[in-house]
């Protein structure tokens, strides 16, 4: 089994339009917070929640970190994009289990 890599700090490339709407995917399906900053020089900090990019004005929806609502954020408003939160799924690999089992700190069975 192929071990999954972490998005964990990863700034990725923007430059064409497949590059942003796959790095917006790899966002929604990330289990920590992203930074965006939009076009406007505006930054929004927090946990993207869900994504339409067949929408005819594709966008994502953000939880930030500082609100209480999800704000709407058009795929065009992007400017920046990085995986600046801790993915709360990477201890939770295979990988990782065996390594803790070898140190002796995995779960003991009940």
């Amino acid at each position: 089994m192929a071990e999954e890599k972490s998005l964990e700090k990863w700034v990725p490339s923007l430059a064409t339009k497949e590059e942003l709407h796959d790095a917006l995917d790899k966002a929604f399906h990330y289990r920590g917070d992203v930074t965006i900053t939009l076009k406007d020089g505006s930054t929004v900090v927090g946990y993207v929640c869900n994504r339409n990019a067949d929408a005819a004005e594709p966008f994502i929806q953000v939880y930030p970190a500082d609100k209480d609502t999800k704000v709407t954020i058009l795929y065009k408003d992007v400017a920046w994009l990085a995986f600046t939160g801790h993915d709360l799924a990477a201890e939770n690999s295979w990988a990782a289990y065996i390594a803790k089992t070898r140190r002796g700190a995995a779960p003991k069975a009940g």
